[in-house]
């Protein structure tokens, strides 16, 4: 394989493995960022993409399933997990029914870096799928993606684990 192949397949990997995780720790529902594991790994299934949504155009432009560069949050995907990770609130609901896992969450990167069309692809529980559409459609601007030398639209994955530690 050529570097340039080899350099697209890595970023894609990144991106599509960015991992957070949510954690009880009382009823404050406060969060241990400490708890945070970058080395966990997702890895979907072509069943868990919703095929529809390859095909999909925003503003008349593809929206692209890879790309060069794939979009970026603003300080990386430590910054990312930092993000989600403060402003992430467990429901009180999916507490009550010791609801927990990992919520996969695909959103576009439009070319301005905004996002949009956020959707559950693997889902857990209704309320959790909620909390995660709800953090991730509050993210600020990407750095969007680029495909030779142009700001494309680009799907991203984000997948966000719930846990309640007794």
């Amino acid at each position: 394989m050529n570097k340039t192949l080899l350099t697209i397949i890595s970023l894609i990997f990144v991106a599509s493995t960015c991992m957070v995780s949510c954690n009880n720790h009382n009823a404050n529902n406060e969060i241990n960022t400490n708890d945070i594991q970058n080395s966990d790994v997702i890895k979907l299934k072509n069943e868990d993409i919703n095929k529809d949504s390859l095909d999909k155009r925003v503003n008349n432009e593809p929206v692209f399933t890879a790309a060069e560069q794939m979009p970026q949050f603003p300080g990386g995907d430590a910054e990312l997990m930092k993000y989600i990770s403060s402003n992430l609130h467990y429901p009180q609901a999916a507490i009550d029914k010791k609801a927990q896992g990992r919520v996969i969450v695909q959103l576009v990167i439009r070319t301005d870096g905004s996002i949009g069309d956020v959707k559950v692809v693997r889902s857990v529980d209704t309320d959790l799928d909620n909390e995660a559409v709800r953090i991730c459609k509050s993210l600020p601007k990407f750095i969007p993606g680029k495909m030779n030398g142009k700001v494309v639209n680009t799907w991203y994955t984000i997948p966000i684990t719930f846990k309640i530690n007794e």
